[in-house]
């Protein structure tokens, strides 16, 4: 699930965040008021319940269920208080960046899964309990390629609640197809079947500005397209060594002439207008026919009501199979620092383990599963959100692989996007563009080894 990111911090802010992660947040949600008893066991001495504390960003559909599942918990360990906190997304990316590395941050965390191994360094994230879960047993229990963004030097350090997926699916206007003369759901064999209809969906005014995008795909979802069309080309972003980049490859550069092709050949987005716009706005406000991404999307449609759409099946973008680099998504980790560990892994085992409550989890934040049992038997998810149909009737879930470490994952996105829109508007060469990229990636890996 995409979430945006709020990029660096001046030291006044690094200190009042400190200061606030030691005083517990400003923006709680408490279940319990209670503050961690100092002492390293599953029972406080005077024999009241431990308090541990867990934090989430603010997230409407996953705070609900944490609520609720948190409150089930408690009823069930009535020797366990929980104190739950979220933070707006920027808040607490900043708040994660300095608590963790003062040993302030809470018991158990609701962590983006390809955060979770540059936090683990330093010993600042509890490695999972054999006892609890090996990592042989999780990959029979998750999808691989969310499993393994907790999974680093041999060690699994928590479990995916969610599969990261930008793939397999498209947001459409189904008003604007019916006006094309596009059926709807479209028969699409192939991607330039998609193009084609992207085409005949985009509009443009007397001066020859373009009104209505017919395809849009930008920022991190763009990142997504080329990463994936590499993949689906049949060649590796990734170096030798596996953990270096290697853009400049025959594969990379049709990948991202493909991208510029959208832009400069076939004319059906212009980055210019819409490169820096919130994607989800821009669909629901009529000026875009079709938004690439997951289906995540679909949940902006509640703050545009009159706006009709729907969410389709999209073919691979070369070759005949999907195949995809994905995000590991939202999971639980346990800081190093906890000192009621045992309860804190019993929180966690709680929210990320038991298969119904993945599943309510799953269907109040809009999610698709990663839980394989979930993803096989979504029940209510499908309820809550029809759309989630459409991926986990794809081959693209089994296919996918762990996009791999990032040095900084919203740093290795921003940049990546960056060049690509130079590129895409004719600043660049794909040559250069693909020099550039390489570049950088290697850089924000280097730094952090």
């Amino acid at each position: 699930m995409k979430k945006k990111i709020l990029l660096s911090l001046g030291l006044l802010i690094i200190v009042s965040l400190l200061i606030s992660a030691c005083n517990g947040g400003q923006t709680s949600q408490p279940a319990s008021q209670a503050t961690n008893p100092p002492a390293q066991s599953t029972s406080a001495p005077s024999g009241e319940p431990v308090t541990i504390k867990m934090w989430a960003h603010i997230w409407d559909g996953s705070d609900k269920a944490n609520k609720d599942l948190i409150d089930k918990f408690m009823q069930q360990n009535p020797d366990i208080k929980v104190v739950y906190e979220t933070f707006d997304y920027g808040t607490f990316i900043q708040t994660l960046q300095t608590s963790v590395v003062a040993g302030t941050e809470a018991d158990v965390i609701q962590m983006f899964g390809t955060w979770a191994c540059d936090y683990a360094k330093g010993n600042r994230l509890l490695e999972v309990p054999s006892s609890l879960m090996t990592y042989d047993q999780a990959k029979g229990t998750f999808f691989k390629s969310q499993l393994d963004g907790y999974y680093c030097d041999n060690k699994l350090y928590g479990f995916p609640r969610e599969y990261n997926l930008e793939s397999s699916g498209i947001m459409i206007n189904p008003t604007m197809f019916q006006e094309a003369g596009i059926a709807n759901p479209p028969d699409w064999k192939t991607f330039d079947d998609v193009i084609a209809d992207a085409q005949k969906l985009t509009k443009f005014d007397n001066t020859g500005t373009m009104t209505t995008a017919g395809l849009d795909i930008h920022g991190d979802e763009g990142v997504f397209v080329f990463l994936a069309s590499i993949l689906e080309l049949g060649g590796d972003y990734r170096a030798a060594d596996g953990l270096h980049f290697n853009f400049n490859t025959p594969e990379g550069e049709k990948a991202l002439q493909f991208l510029v092709d959208l832009i400069q050949k076939y004319k059906v987005y212009d980055p210019i207008i819409w490169g820096s716009s919130d994607l989800t706005e821009s669909f629901f406000k009529g000026q875009v026919a079709m938004a690439y991404g997951g289906t995540w999307l679909t949940g902006g449609g509640s703050q545009f009501p009159d706006t009709k759409f729907d969410y389709v099946k999209l073919p691979p973008f070369f070759g005949s199979q999907h195949q995809y680099a994905a995000d590991s998504g939202w999971g639980i980790v346990v800081s190093a620092h906890t000192k009621y560990p045992e309860a804190a892994w019993k929180l966690a085992q709680f929210l990320a383990l038991n298969e119904d409550n993945a599943r309510e989890w799953n269907a109040e934040s809009m999610t698709i599963p990663g839980m394989i049992s979930v993803a096989n038997n979504p029940g209510v998810i499908l309820e809550k959100n029809p759309y989630v149909a459409i991926p986990l009737s794809s081959d693209v879930m089994a296919n996918a692989r762990y996009i791999g470490p990032l040095g900084d994952r919203d740093q290795f996105f921003g940049q990546i996007w960056a060049q690509i829109s130079k590129a895409m508007t004719g600043e660049i060469t794909v040559k250069e563009a693909l020099q550039e990229m390489e570049k950088q990636g290697n850089e924000l890996i280097d730094n952090k080894k």
